[in-house]
C-alpha cells in the first residue's frame, strides 16, 4: 500500500492525467470532423422474366417491342458522411450518372424509394452513339443529410450483369463516389442496430459503476495518512480516464448509430 501512496504522490502522476486528457481531446477533434462521404451499391440482377426452349409459346413485349428477357436492378445511393451533401455540391459539369453496360438495352428506370418523404430525386437516361447513362437529379432546393439518399430501380434486357457504376464529381469529396458491396451492410443492419444499443446503454451503466466502485475503495483502503488532497487529485485521474473512455466509446457507436439506424432502416 505504501508503494501506492508512493504512486499517486508523485509528481508524475499529474503528467500522466494530463497525457490522458489530450489523448482524448485529439480523439474527440478527429471524431468530430464532418465529411461528406458519398456511397452506392449494387443489388445483384434478378431475372423477373425469360424466354426459353421450354417456353416457346411466351412472348415478352414492351413497348409492342419483343424482347427475351427482363431483369431487374437496385441501386443505393446516399451520403455516408455527417456532412449534408448540398444539390449545388454537385459539379454542372461532371453531375451523377449511372454507367449503362453497352450490350444491353434499358425498359424502366425510377426511383423507387427515398430516405425521406420530402427528398424527392429523379432518373434521367440519356444514350449517345458510345454510352448509356442514368443521370441523378435531386428536386427542389435539397440535400442529403447524413444517412440520406435513394434506391433507383432499372429493368433491362439482355445478358444479366451488375456491371453498372456510379460516376460524378462532388465538390470536396477527392476520391469520388465509393462503390460498397450491397451484402455488406444491408443484411446486418438490424443486428448492428440491436448491437449498437445494447453496448451503448452497457457503457452507460459500466462505466459510472466503476468509478464509484473505484471511489469506494480507494477510499477505503488507503492509509490514514494520505491527504485529501492527494486522494482528489487520484480520484480526478480516474474520473477524466472513464469519461474519456465513455465519450470514445459512446461518439464511435453514434458513428455507427447515423449510419445503421438513419441509413439502413428505410432500405429495404
Amino acid at each position: 500500500m505504501k508503494t501506492l501512496s508512493e504512486f499517486f504522490k508523485h509528481q508524475a502522476t499529474g503528467t500522466i492525467i494530463g497525457i490522458i486528457g489530450v489523448s482524448m481531446g485529439v480523439i474527440f477533434y478527429m471524431l468530430s470532423i464532418k465529411n461528406i462521404e458519398p456511397k452506392y451499391a449494387v443489388r445483384p440482377s434478378e431475372l423477373l422474366a425469360e424466354v426459353t426452349n421450354d417456353t416457346e409459346r411466351l412472348k415478352l413485349l414492351w413497348d409492342e417491342k419483343e424482347i427475351s428477357n427482363i431483369y431487374s436492378i437496385k441501386i443505393l445511393f446516399w451520403n455516408d458522411g455527417r456532412k449534408f451533401l448540398d444539390k449545388n455540391d454537385i459539379s454542372t459539369t461532371s453531375p451523377l450518372k449511372i454507367t449503362i453496360p453497352p450490350d444491353i438495352d434499358i425498359l424502366f428506370h425510377q426511383f423507387v424509394k427515398t430516405s425521406r418523404d420530402d427528398l424527392k430525386m429523379e432518373s434521367e437516361y440519356r444514350e449517345t452513339k458510345n454510352t448509356k447513362d442514368i443521370y441523378i437529379n435531386i428536386i427542389g432546393d435539397e440535400a442529403l443529410e447524413a444517412g440520406d439518399g435513394g434506391i433507383v430501380q432499372i429493368l433491362y434486357s439482355g445478358e444479366k450483369t451488375s456491371d453498372f457504376f456510379m460516376k460524378g464529381r462532388i465538390k470536396g469529396v477527392k476520391y469520388g463516389i465509393e462503390m460498397v458491396d450491397w451484402a455488406t451492410y444491408h443484411p446486418l443492419g438490424e443486428s448492428v442496430n440491436a448491437w449498437t444499443k445494447y453496448s451503448i446503454l452497457a457503457a452507460l451503466i459500466f462505466l459510472p459503476v466503476s468509478f464509484f466502485w473505484a471511489f469506494v475503495e480507494r477510499y477505503r483502503t488507503f492509509p490514514v495518512e494520505i491527504s485529501l488532497q492527494t486522494l482528489s487529485i487520484s480520484l480526478i485521474g480516474q474520473l477524466i480516464f472513464n469519461l474519456g473512455i465513455l465519450f470514445t466509446l459512446v461518439a464511435i457507436l453514434y458513428r455507427f448509430l447515423i449510419r445503421f439506424i438513419f441509413a439502413i432502416d428505410w432500405v429495404s
